[in-house]
């Protein structure tokens, strides 16, 4: 490097722990919770095997903070890769920062499980995070199905963006949509948009899908039911046992159980087909 061009990333990197100097002397302490901030336990969800019992421990943590846990979690998520970040990877790489301990978009992905955690289990109102939850269920990141997770459980404005994405979003995010949605119960808007990409989709195994994530949903017989049949009588084995498995939520129909008696009869009824995109 340059003498002139060292003395310019010098100076850079002086300005820039200047200003990380000042930051940290202008915030304000983060709160602990059980010891540790919220930061902290959001960093604790770590889905590998060996960390099942510290994820629990985490998951358990959030859900007793409650909403105080939401400004952090969403400070965590509004994070975007910008140029100083560049700067910060020249300062990483010549030892004057160390590296972070977990990269900014894995930690994100922490963060999305955390707002679902927050919504299903303490039922804590997630809306305010559906911008950024949006942002990182379509643009890439691996925090796609954690982060469709947390739509389905961020009420009207997150439903409103899953059925949207069911129909117009790239293949990935149609079938982690589909997938998200089948989470949301008793909703008959869920039913409905699911019923109508089942019928409508170009691509039979999409509309196949479909019908596994209407599995267990409850939804109407006089809107399912031909739905399924029409399925079991398809030539394609995937779309058979999709909609075999679907049907056996209304045996109480007698054609379907004559339907399913008759699919019985040509093969075993197969078992579940394996739920894609499948939240952890």
């Amino acid at each position: 490097m340059k003498p002139t061009k060292l003395r310019l990333f010098a100076g850079t990197l002086a300005v820039l722990g200047l200003l990380v100097a000042a930051g940290f002397l202008a915030a304000p302490k983060p709160k602990l919770y059980q010891g540790k901030t919220v930061r902290q336990w959001v960093a604790m969800l770590d889905m590998r095997v060996d960390y099942q019992k510290q994820r629990e421990e985490a998951a358990i943590a959030l859900v007793r903070i409650g909403p105080d846990a939401l400004p952090e979690i969403q400070h965590i998520l509004a994070w975007r890769l910008g140029p100083m970040e560049s700067v910060r990877d020249y300062a990483v790489r010549f030892h004057f920062l160390r590296p972070r301990a977990i990269p900014q978009r894995e930690l994100q992905s922490r963060a999305c499980e955390a707002a679902y955690h927050l919504a299903e289990e303490a039922n804590v109102d997630i809306s305010r995070l559906v911008p950024n939850l949006r942002y990182h269920f379509t643009n890439g990141t691996y925090a796609d199905s954690n982060s469709a997770r947390a739509l389905a459980g961020a009420g009207a404005s997150g439903f409103s963006i899953l059925t949207n994405l069911l129909f117009t979003g790239t293949p990935p995010v149609q079938d982690m949509a589909g997938w998200s949605l089948g989470l949301i119960r008793k909703h008959p808007e869920v039913v409905a948009a699911l019923v109508q990409y089942a019928s409508d989709d170009p691509t039979l195994s999409k509309r196949s899908t479909a019908l596994i994530y209407l599995h267990g949903l409850g939804g109407p017989a006089e809107l399912v039911v031909p739905l399924g049949l029409t399925y079991l009588h398809s030539q394609n084995p995937y779309a058979q046992k999709a909609a075999a498995r679907l049907l056996e939520d209304y045996k109480q129909d007698e054609r379907v159980r004559e339907a399913l008696q008759e699919f019985q009869n040509n093969s075993a009824l197969p078992p579940r087909p394996d739920q894609p995109g499948k939240a952890k």
